[in-house]
């Protein structure tokens, strides 16, 4: 089998001899004596990187062994030097790491078991078998920063049957191959076959960005270290931006925003309220100015209205006698007819959308975009 050099997570240089290199969909299997390449599982990738300069496209495990999907071929019996994404390795670490800290906590604080973990460069997320409030969220989130404060040890073994037998594993694998078992001191025992940091610490810091009902439980999204402090300095310039176009301080933003948004509700009800007392105004000057023919009126005119007090005048126009009318705005239009009007107003709709237009409705009221 081939021996795993990733329990060390900063080793994402090394050197091994290739065994075989045999032709592969997409490139070429190779496989060497030892690989600092974490073939993914446990929620995590594989490392991306290259075998000698050449890329590496994909890893995977198969009875023990870990293969590398190459672009090119690797001689077997020659020493090639395998490099891993250092960036992205110490990344996955600080992120799975985090993870540990996160479900190990979650459990013993609020009995939430983890059922699901994904990671992702964007946000990464932990499926918890309950309902967990924002209150509970907030107090597990301080509990695994002040963890991470501190700097716990972060241990790795390989335990006997025997031994393994008297853990109180986080997550117990229904497997009879040997387990990997990750430790956080004070946080978690875990079987887990990731990449993890050395101590607590170097995670930084693992910041809850959202949560969402799962399936009867909770989701979390959450990110770590680098990415972490990334988010932050994001948010705080967007932040801080806002808060000069109030002239105000950052920490006072929200009630800033708040009293516009009422104004702005206020504004929209009294500027909604005065569209419909227009749409009437204009309904009877419409109907007043149309032609009579046959008894019945028709009315075609652009008038500047919204979409709703569009219809308030379509509906305002027609209950003024008997006519039939299309009316327009911005792009939108309403076809509207007395109850006592014969006009085909299905007919007139179908018309528009033969030109392009897409709406309908029935009986006395169509409407839709031009």
């Amino acid at each position: 089998m081939t021996r795993k050099l990733y329990d060390d997570f900063r080793l994402t240089e090394a050197e091994s001899r290739v065994i075989s290199c045999e032709p592969a969909e997409g490139g070429f299997s190779v496989l060497c004596e030892e690989t600092n390449f974490f073939p993914g599982g446990g929620g995590q990738t594989p490392d991306p990187g290259t075998l000698d300069g050449t890329p590496v496209l994909n890893v995977f495990e198969k009875n023990g062994n870990i293969y590398h999907l190459t672009a090119a071929p690797a001689e077997p019996g020659r020493t090639v030097k395998l490099s891993v994404d250092r960036q992205k390795r110490l990344s996955d670490s600080h992120i799975h790491t985090g993870e540990h800290i996160l479900s190990g906590l979650a459990q013993s604080m609020f009995g939430a078991r983890n059922v699901g973990f994904h990671m992702s460069a964007d946000a990464s997320t932990a499926d918890f078998d309950i309902p967990l409030s924002p209150e509970q969220l907030s107090a597990l989130e301080s509990a695994v920063n002040s963890a991470i404060r501190d700097n716990r040890p972060v241990k790795i073994s390989y335990p006997s049957p025997d031994e393994l037998e008297s853990l109180p594993l986080r997550k117990r694998p229904e497997t009879d191959e040997p387990l990997r078992v990750v430790e956080v001191e004070g946080c978690d025992l875990c079987a887990c076959c990731g990449t993890h940091v050395r101590s607590t610490g170097e995670v930084g810091i693992l910041k809850i960005s959202a949560s969402e009902k799962l399936r009867g439980g909770t989701r979390v999204f959450f990110v770590c270290g680098q990415r972490a402090f990334d988010v932050f300095c994001a948010e705080h310039r967007e932040l801080s931006a806002i808060a000069k176009l109030f002239s105000a301080q950052p920490s006072d933003v929200l009630s800033h925003v708040q009293k516009q948004r009422a104004e702005t509700a206020r504004l929209k009800a009294m500027l909604s309220d005065r569209e419909k007392r227009l749409a009437s105004v204009l309904a009877r000057r419409l109907f007043d100015g149309a032609p009579e023919e046959n008894g019945e009126r028709a009315i075609s005119a652009e008038i500047d209205l919204g979409p709703e007090s569009l219809i308030d005048a379509a509906e305002a126009l027609v209950s003024l006698g008997r006519c039939h009318a299309l009316l327009s705005s911005e792009g939108r239009y309403v076809l509207a007819s007395s109850e006592d009007s014969t006009f085909d107003l299905k007919s007139e709709n179908d018309r528009l959308r033969a030109s392009g237009a897409k709406g309908g409705g029935r009986g006395h009221l169509f409407s839709g975009k031009l």
